[in-house]
């Protein structure tokens, strides 16, 4: 059995799905820190609520609002480790990860364990066949 970390089996990575969780960490952290959490848009939303960075403010809450991101990467992340699909797997991590970041970080966390096994449990197959 080759090592986890040789040449062939690194080549055997999807590194485009993981391309595809980082920007999707990436956004998450823009949607928090640059909307949720900026003061000073806060303060301009407060004084008059126009503008679409306003609108996003108000409406990009109902994401995260019941756990609905969390619900998502939990029902993704069942489903691919039930049927044994990775590409659900990659599914549930990407939005267990936005998750994590949006404020939903109970059934997010679990939704993107699954996503992990589902992924992992599945036999070696091409990085096509994950999100790749």
């Amino acid at each position: 059995m080759p090592s986890p970390f040789s040449p062939a089996r690194l080549r055997q990575l999807p590194w485009r799905a993981l391309a595809v969780i980082g920007a999707v960490i990436a956004a998450a952290c823009a949607v928090r820190y640059g909307l949720m959490q900026n003061d000073e848009l806060a303060v301009a939303c407060a004084r008059q609520a126009e503008g679409a960075a306003c609108e996003a403010r108000a409406l990009l809450p109902l994401f995260f609002i019941e756990n609905r991101l969390g619900w998502l990467a939990l029902a993704a992340g069942a489903l691919g480790f039930a049927f044994g699909r990775p590409a659900l797997g990659w599914i549930a991590m990407a939005i267990g990860a936005a998750g994590l970041v949006l404020y939903c970080y109970d059934l997010s966390a679990v939704g993107a364990v699954l996503g992990m096994a589902a992924v992992l449990r599945a036999p070696d197959a091409p990085a096509s066949h994950a999100l790749a």
